[in-house]
């Protein structure tokens, strides 16, 4: 499991249905762990804003998508970095026009490592990473509207191969290091 997104909490959408709750038990209702959510998963980083018409328009094509995965059990997951102007946009946006992914919190200093490390520089941007963090795709957005569904199998390939290489690598040194003794 990426270890960067292991120990980080990540809002669901009954998070903003705890605006009826006690202000102590806010914070953390319908939250989950990256290790409960995305162990084992396909993660998809999505970087997006409400002001974005792109955005906008990408969102009804990456959420039948999701929806499609997801009613066939597969492992992929989304994480939503907000650039929008501020948490309320946020959170409408979210709310009202986002999947049933997960979403960041909008003052996440991840978000700010993310937009660096993948230097993301336009948006909407789905950069598509292995359960390790390693990158499958930066090009998630153009794979899902040129492919649609189909994209994740060449996702999934992608990671099985480059999981096969590691074994064999793991094997090779293996076998290397019994020679030595």
């Amino acid at each position: 499991m990426c270890e960067i997104l292991k120990e980080e909490l990540f809002l669901t959408k009954q998070h903003f249905t705890s605006l009826y709750l006690p202000a102590g038990q806010r914070e953390n209702y319908g939250t989950v762990t990256g290790e409960t959510a995305l162990a084992g998963k396909i993660v998809g980083l999505f970087f997006s804003a409400a002001w974005c018409p792109p955005c906008l328009h990408f969102l009804p094509l990456l959420r039948d998508v999701y929806d499609q995965l997801k009613a066939r059990d597969s492992p992929f997951e989304i994480v939503f970095f907000s650039l929008d102007k501020n948490k309320e946009e946020m959170m409408e946006y979210y709310k009202e026009k986002h999947g049933n992914w997960l979403a960041a919190k909008y003052d996440d200093p991840l978000k700010q490592g993310f937009l660096e490390k993948y230097k993301i520089s336009i948006i909407p941007k789905l950069i598509i990473i292995r359960p390790d963090g390693e990158v499958i795709s930066n090009k998630g957005r153009k794979d899902i509207q040129d492919k649609g569904l189909i994209a994740f199998r060449s996702w999934q390939s992608a990671m099985l191969a480059a999981v096969k290489k590691l074994d064999q690598q793991q094997q090779l040194s293996n076998e290397a290091e019994e020679e030595m003794h």
